[in-house]
């Protein structure tokens, strides 16, 4: 019992990087046969290029969904790998964007696995006002084979991304979810009510250089926060809270660049922007 204990404690951290990671999202499942094909996700790590050129994207969307911080176009595919120093590709993935409006739009990630190269997507729905965008789903790909992770969203507030105009070193921003975590281990069926709060802050404007392109000013987003666990089912036990810390670099015309998980626990793994074609 004890064994079984610590795996599920050590599942739960995984879980909790994942989601950090893969940030807001609604629902994960592999195509279905006979189904929409899935966007497709590269199936090689690209190599950078001696002289990378940044990109520009003039988004498609009006109103408060126009964020240059955040460009919506249905023609252009965001494509990111996952790198781990010292280690084989960890995966690559895809963005789309749809049904675009002046007050919402949806997001489409397409994940590969480096080790099964199969294909997982999730889609996530944004609202957009004059407080910012927010995604009013929070939830993560399958991380794991053996494991079937779904994240419900119980409730959301705050905001996930400013106004362009209120983009400035120091400003920060709440956001909040409300999520009932299940997965199944070793047999076992696992559940957990969790409250996710996280605290965004500009902390710098910052040259940054990725497979995509060198880009001379990225606002650095700084986040930290908690999520607290309370597990049900098969096995009862509270870890409290866990806390959330990551960095995420972004450019104006372009979107996310990188994406960093920090902390005490981190072991180096970043997400970069490889292309917007």
């Amino acid at each position: 019992m004890k064994t079984t204990k610590l795996i599920l404690i050590s599942l739960t951290i995984l879980l909790i990087s994942a989601l950090a990671a893969c940030g807001p999202a609604e629902t994960v499942s592999a195509p279905a046969e006979g189904g929409a094909p899935a966007a497709e996700a590269p199936a090689d790590t690209p190599v950078p290029t001696e002289e990378p050129k940044s990109a520009g994207v003039v988004s498609e969307a009006s109103g408060a969904c126009d964020n240059p911080f955040y460009p919506l176009r249905s023609d252009t595919v965001w494509t990111y790998q996952i790198v781990q120093p010292g280690e084989d590709p960890q995966g690559s993935f895809t963005l789309q964007y749809s049904n675009i409006s002046a007050d919402t739009f949806d997001a489409q990630m397409s994940l590969r696995d480096a080790e099964t190269d199969e294909i997982f997507q999730a889609t996530s729905t944004w609202f957009c006002s004059g407080e910012g965008l927010l995604a009013s789903d929070f939830a993560t790909m399958n991380f794991a084979a053996n494991i079937d992770v779904k994240v419900e969203t119980l409730d959301y507030s705050g905001i996930s991304l400013l106004p362009a105009d209120q983009w400035e070193v120091g400003a920060s921003w709440d956001t909040s979810y409300q999520v009932n975590v299940s997965f199944s281990v070793e047999g076992l069926e696992i559940n957990s009510g969790s409250d996710v709060t996280l605290t965004n802050t500009i902390s710098a404007i910052e040259p940054v250089s990725v497979t995509a392109g060198t880009y001379p000013e990225a606002y650095r987003v700084d986040t930290s926060g908690s999520m607290n666990l309370d597990m049900e089912g098969d096995m009862d036990f509270t870890m409290g809270n866990i806390p959330i810390e990551y960095t995420t670099l972004y450019v104006k015309d372009v979107g996310m660049v990188k994406h960093v998980t920090s902390g005490p626990d981190a072991d180096g793994t970043y997400t970069e922007l490889v292309s917007v074609e």
